[in-house]
């Protein structure tokens, strides 16, 4: 690979990470926000074991209408990656969650799913330099393949879908949804397999949609009969919001 191809890749891939810079906060500066605003201790977040998912049971149980199965649970713990799923606790106790789980596209079917095996991350943003920086010898890197013309070739992207995310009644005014929902952004910002969050939102849970517009989410489309199964809840659609995080890269 030419000199001048790597520059160009670095550039590119640098001014991309200076617009993610621009518009993502780390969660360091935001529990600091929290701690000046509350009279409470500060946030701490915790991946969801099996070890404490009965916690998770009960944050369900206490937040949403609907009940979720044990294959849910199994899920967060065993299947989906660990870091996308935490609980958030306040003095101890646990005061909400947020549940995700990481999706490629088949591109058979043009649908996202959930794969038995999650692809290989891709580079931090340090590596990524690193890479470029080594030239020809990024041909031993296992960080990518390379294809017959000898040209690299990223892993498969997907997209993050956030599953439920839910905080206790009395602990909603202390900023503890932006910081699990912050979380998530941020390990999706390093995992270059990733090039997308998204999530589902009822059209008239106008405090949601608010919630996430705040964090760089936009209705994507309409997804009309989305909760045609859940009786009572009408009209049975959803927009579909989602947060790109590769912006012309």
């Amino acid at each position: 690979m030419s000199e001048d191809v790597l520059n160009n890749l670095q550039n590119t891939k640098n001014q991309s990470w200076n617009k993610y810079n621009d518009i993502i906060t780390k969660p360091s500066s935001r529990v600091i926000n929290m701690q000046q605003n509350s009279v409470h201790n500060q946030i701490i977040c915790q991946p969801i074991t099996s070890e404490n998912v009965h916690s998770l049971r009960k944050i369900n149980q206490s937040v949403f209408p609907v009940s979720y199965n044990e294959k849910f649970y199994y899920d967060v713990c065993e299947t989906h990656p660990r870091e996308l799923s935490s609980m958030a606790y306040m003095s101890g106790h646990v005061v909400g969650a947020i549940c995700c789980r990481k999706e490629v596209l088949d591109s058979e079917n043009f649908q996202y799913i959930t794969p038995k095996s999650y692809p290989q991350h891709r580079p931090s943003q340090q590596q990524y330099q690193q890479l470029l920086q080594n030239g020809n010898s990024a041909k031993d890197s296992n960080l990518y393949n390379l294809n017959q013309n000898n040209f690299l070739i990223p892993p498969p992207v997907g997209r993050v879908y956030i599953m439920t995310i839910g905080v206790l009644d009395q602990f909603r005014r202390h900023k503890v949804g932006s910081i699990l929902l912050q979380q998530i952004i941020n390990q999706c910002v390093d995992d270059y397999t990733v090039d997308k969050i998204c999530l589902h939102v009822h059209v008239r849970n106008e405090g949601a949609i608010i919630f996430y517009q705040r964090h760089g989410f936009r209705i994507e489309t309409l997804v009309e009969g989305y909760y045609r199964r859940n009786k009572g809840v009408e009209p049975p659609n959803a927009y579909l919001l989602q947060l790109d995080l590769r912006i012309n890269i």
